[in-house]
């Protein structure tokens, strides 16, 4: 089971310690919330922070995180959360959030989160940086580490699609590019090739890499062996060019 279906498994059987956390966090005064984590912290401190009440209290989190940071992508809000609380947030016009899909945005938000909670217990909990008495819910103190992981996912995407506008740009002047397939009709290369390129500025440099394999002739099998990808996300990466490409030309962005 991925780290995704397992925190977003809403139907499973929450431990005890789990639903006495959750019906104390619910939405109530600030001192209501900070008891249910400081019985909670109590508790998961006497087992040492390990075992099965901590393992469901980490899903519960990642569960909460991940409905929070994947609405702040949908809602364009996710990088005015980060600048609430972090400096040296990239720019709107350079992140592009707008150009991501559902999809995109549950995988990226999946990522965000799961890199998250990799060092929360160390650093927040055994580490000592989260305190019952800090003022700060559990809650609240994780969605921050989220917002940290954020900026620096967020950073990375700004910096690949600086790196896909320059590959345009050689493509345009590269009269050597490597056509989609030989064996199709000149007139057929010609116009695939122009699509490709008009289209691969709405694509992530990974869903551009993935549609250059293809059009070489790959299969989703050797293209996920050669990215150390999953055939059925080398598909998913292929399905999301193909509905940018359809968006685009539906508006008129592609002759």
């Amino acid at each position: 089971m991925s780290d995704l279906d397992r925190f977003r498994n809403e139907g499973r059987r929450k431990r005890k310690t789990t639903v006495a956390w959750t019906e104390s966090t619910k939405p109530s005064g600030e001192s209501d919330r900070l008891a249910g984590d400081r019985e909670l912290y109590e508790v998961l401190r006497e087992q040492g922070f390990q075992g099965k009440d901590y393992d469901d209290f980490e899903i519960e989190l990642m569960g909460y995180g991940f409905a929070c940071i994947k609405k702040w992508i949908l809602t364009k809000e996710l990088l005015s959360k980060c600048r609430e609380k972090l400096k040296f947030v990239p720019k709107d016009e350079d992140v592009r959030l707008d150009l991501l899909t559902p999809d995109e945005a549950e995988e990226i938000a999946q990522d965000i989160v799961v890199e998250s909670v990799l060092g929360f217990r160390e650093d927040a909990l055994v580490g000592g940086n989260w305190s019952p008495t800090g003022g700060a819910s559990l809650k609240t103190f994780f969605v921050g580490r989220c917002l940290m992981e954020a900026c620096r996912v967020l950073k990375q995407r700004a910096k690949e699609l600086k790196r896909t506008a320059r590959y345009i740009q050689e493509v345009e002047e590269d009269d050597l590019l490597n056509l989609p397939s030989r064996e199709m009709p000149l007139e057929t290369q010609f116009e695939r090739d122009d699509e490709l390129r008009r289209v691969a500025g709405l694509l992530s440099e990974r869903e551009l890499e993935v549609v250059r394999l293809h059009a070489e002739g790959l299969s989703a099998k050797d293209i996920a062996d050669r990215l150390g990808m999953l055939p059925r996300n080398v598909n998913k990466a292929l399905e999301r060019a193909r509905a940018k490409a359809r968006k685009h030309r539906n508006e008129g962005g592609v002759a």
